[in-house]
């Protein structure tokens, strides 16, 4: 909604703006789906093209901030090995910190937690998991008993939350750092543990707020969708 909204707004003053959506077709990976629209953006003449930080796209992106197309971030940074101009991102501790406050909040400053962090060449997963623990250690009667890294990938993170949880039968809270905390709550849901494991994590939907509504989800950070789709379009064309 971001973006198509300051893809209107730049039309208005005769700039040409384009929304695409990380979703590919039939055959195509995710990897594919982002190369391919960074190539034919340099090659239909665009002035700029913005990513979120974490899509593996060094390659194409490198050749055409190399060609003179102005190249920004926003969600995360990307590796510094590409030439950006800026990257819109929400404060890199911050998060983390917000999440350790909530579950020592929520478990009353006693208790066993589990962590479910994702792939650590994202920067913003080795953040959000330093962040926490760091914040988490302040707090004498919360222990850290388990901790995996996840794929970005649902059944991966379902099939790990669920060991996890078999595992340890005596982990209070579970916290998530990738975009896929909606397989974990299922999986909390699914061994019988709604109510007893509370799942804090990040971004805000309607699957989300249901599991909310469960009692499974206990907080979840958002990080002003609209704000990241919208500002660095305008920003960028300033």
């Amino acid at each position: 909604r971001g973006a198509n909204y300051a893809v209107k707004e730049l039309a208005s003053v005769g700039g040409i703006a384009e929304y695409v959506p990380l979703i590919p077709r039939p055959g195509e990976d995710l990897d594919q789906l982002v190369s391919n629209t960074i190539l034919s953006a340099a090659e239909r003449g665009f002035d700029g093209i913005i990513m979120p930080g974490f899509l593996n796209a060094a390659e194409p992106l490198s050749k055409v901030a190399g060609s003179g197309m102005k190249v920004m971030m926003f969600n995360c940074d990307c590796s510094p090995n590409i030439k950006r101009v800026a990257c819109l991102r929400p404060d890199p501790d911050e998060p983390g910190i917000i999440a350790a406050q909530a579950m020592a909040k929520q478990l009353g400053k006693k208790g066993n937690v589990g962590l479910l962090i994702g792939h650590l060449d994202v920067g913003v997963n080795v953040e959000r998991r330093d962040s926490f623990k760091k914040e988490i250690a302040n707090v004498k009667g919360i222990s850290i008993v388990d901790e995996v890294i996840i794929a970005d990938d649902e059944e991966d993170v379902y099939r790990k939350t669920m060991n996890m949880l078999r595992a340890n039968d005596n982990i209070q809270a579970l916290y998530i750092t990738n975009g896929f905390p909606c397989a974990a709550a299922r999986a909390i849901d699914d061994s019988g543990r709604a109510g007893k494991v509370k799942l804090f994590a990040f971004d805000h939907n309607q699957e989300i707020f249901s599991y909310i509504k469960k009692g499974i989800i206990a907080a979840t950070i958002g990080q002003d969708a609209f704000g990241q789709g919208h500002d660095p379009m305008v920003w960028l064309y300033n």
